[in-house]
C-alpha cells in the first residue's frame, strides 16, 4: 500500500528512501522490532546502505523515533546504561539524547548526522495507524555532504507530507475493514 508513496518520495528527493514496519514498538528488543519492507536507492553514485536496524538505537534516526514511542519509565531504564560512541558525533550523554528524542516527537521527525558512521546522515518519521500506534518508520539516508542542514529541512518536510498520505491510506484501509 505504501510502496507508491515511497517510490514517489525517492523520485522527488533523489535520495534513498526506506519504509520499515514496526512489529512491536513496546517490546523489549526494540532493535529487532524493525523490518525493512521496501527500499528505493538513490540514482547518485555516492550512496549509503540501509541504516534501519543497524547500530545502537541512540545512534540512528530510526532508533530515536522508536525511543520516542517508549513510556518514560522504559526510556529512563534504557538511558541508565552507557551510550557507546560508534562514530565521531554519536550522542553519549543521556540528557542530550532525551532532549533530541523529545524534540523529534514534537516536530515529527528525527535526525542522525555522523552518529552511526562518519559521513552518513539520516532523517526518519514515524507512521501511525488510526489509533496512534507506531506501525512503521520512513527513513531517508545519504552522505552528510549531500544531506546538509538545509537539505535535511527540505527532506523532512517532504517526508512529513508523505507520512500524512500513508497514514490516511492506513485509516482508509482500517475503515474499509470494519
Amino acid at each position: 500500500m505504501a510502496g507508491p508513496h515511497v517510490e514517489a518520495l525517492a523520485r522527488e528527493l533523489q535520495e534513498a528512501v526506506e519504509l520499515s514496519s514496526v512489529v512491536d514498538s513496546q517490546g523489549p528488543d526494540l532493535d529487532r522490532s524493525i523490518h525493512v519492507l521496501v527500499r528505493v536507492d538513490t540514482p547518485h553514485v555516492l550512496r549509503t546502505g540501509s541504516t534501519s536496524g543497524r547500530g545502537p538505537l541512540h545512534a540512528t534516526s530510526v532508533g530515536k523515533v522508536l525511543l520516542g514511542h517508549r513510556p518514560d519509565a522504559v526510556l529512563n531504564q534504557l538511558l541508565k546504561g552507557p551510550l557507546d560512541a560508534v562514530a565521531s558525533a554519536t550522542i553519549t550523554d543521556p540528557s542530550v539524547l532525551r532532549r533530541q528524542v523529545k524534540a523529534a516527537c514534537q516536530r515529527g521527525f528525527a535526525e542522525a548526522v555522523d552518529e552511526l558512521e562518519q559521513g552518513v546522515s539520516a532523517v526518519s518519521t514515524g507512521i501511525h495507524d488510526g489509533r496512534g500506534v507506531l506501525v512503521g518508520i520512513l527513513n531517508v539516508d545519504g552522505p552528510t555532504a549531500r544531506l546538509t542542514r538545509e537539505r535535511r529541512k527540505v527532506v523532512a518536510s517532504a517526508m512529513l507530507r508523505t507520512t500524512v498520505s500513508i497514514e490516511a491510506d492506513i485509516r482508509d484501509q482500517e475503515a474499509a475493514a470494519l
